[in-house]
């Protein structure tokens, strides 16, 4: 027997009085239930909150470790060329003045090499590599310059990949007497104007 069920036997509460306390009761459970309601919506939208905030952080890490990631590539690339610029580079001073095109800006630079290594570079046996600081340029061989490409094709400026004809006589590079003209003049065979 209920406490409610034994005041209301001994007469000290009126069935009234009783009714209203379980009306309050009873209003007081829905009130409870509401905010239990409420508190589990709350506590969802926490959840969420929190879960958007580490996905955000995650995002954030994954983000700055690609950067990073991308940054060590770069630089360990910058080395990379430097170390093969250093270490194969041809040593060519000479009175003979090379001119070649530079791909990144497409003006005319020189170089003052011995006529051997203008040759050379003519007939695509060396290259010309643009060093990375901007300080000038570098005369490689061939295959070096081809692994370089591979990696930092920006820095090979000049290379001479068709060498057809070149070194044959027959059409080697012929100087013209004529009115002085800026097209490059090969013997054909024929005359030329």
């Amino acid at each position: 027997m209920s406490l409610r069920d034994q005041l209301l036997s001994k007469g000290l509460v009126s069935k009234k009085r009783a009714r209203s306390a379980d009306r309050d009761k009873k209003r007081d459970r829905k009130r409870d239930k509401g905010s239990r309601d409420k508190k589990r919506i709350r506590e969802e939208a926490e959840r969420a909150a929190q879960e958007a905030e580490s996905n955000k952080r995650r995002e954030e890490k994954q983000s700055n470790r690609a950067r990073y990631a991308r940054e060590r590539e770069r630089m360990e690339r910058a080395l990379r060329a430097r170390q093969i610029l250093q270490h194969h580079r041809v040593k060519a001073r000479g009175r003979v003045a090379y001119h070649h095109t530079t791909t990144n800006t497409g003006q005319v630079a020189r170089l003052w090499v011995d006529e051997a290594t203008a040759f050379r570079l003519r007939n695509g046996e060396f290259a010309i590599a643009a060093e990375p600081s901007g300080g000038g340029f570098v005369i490689l061989p061939a295959s070096v310059a081809d692994r370089l490409k591979s990696f930092a094709a920006e820095l090979v400026v000049w290379h001479v990949q068709d060498t057809t004809g070149l070194s044959a006589p027959d059409l080697a590079i012929c100087v013209y007497d004529g009115e002085t003209c800026l097209r490059a003049r090969r013997w054909l065979g024929e005359s030329t104007p």
